[in-house]
């Protein structure tokens, strides 16, 4: 008897189009891997939380490669049911109150229209790596 191959949850599968969506268009995404600490004992969650786990943080982070000076974008990734939770909430407002950019999209395609906005309103840069005023 053969089991059946199990099938990743899907926001994992978003996740991993998400990633080689925007590569295609010189983003650099850095995955957060958040979602492996749920089934962690508390000795091992404590010991990434003091290694600089955070919960909340964004599935990921986006790092534009035509404008490395500028903050990465955090981007949370989730299904048409899926909802940001209170520590998900909190990590948007803390983005927000310095001045990052916290961005919730639930297609690969709205990622990279998130991603491409981003570049074009944040990357308008001069030299000194100041971003202009436009």
């Amino acid at each position: 008897m053969t089991s059946k191959p199990t099938t990743p949850p899907p926001e994992s599968r978003l996740q991993a189009e998400v990633v080689t969506v925007l590569q295609l268009y010189r983003f650099f995404p850095l995955m957060i891997p958040n979602g492996e600490v749920r089934n962690l004992t508390p000795q091992k969650y404590q010991r990434l939380v003091a290694q600089g786990f955070r919960k909340g943080a964004p599935d990921i982070l986006v790092f534009d490669l035509q404008n490395p000076h500028l903050h990465p974008l955090h981007l949370e990734l989730k299904t048409d049911k899926g909802r940001l939770s209170s520590a998900q909430k909190n990590w948007a407002t803390f983005c927000e109150k310095h001045g990052m950019i916290y961005r919730v999209a639930r297609s690969a395609e709205e990622a990279v229209q998130i991603a491409k906005d981003w570049r074009e309103s944040h990357g308008r840069e001069n030299k000194t790596g100041k971003a202009l005023k436009i």
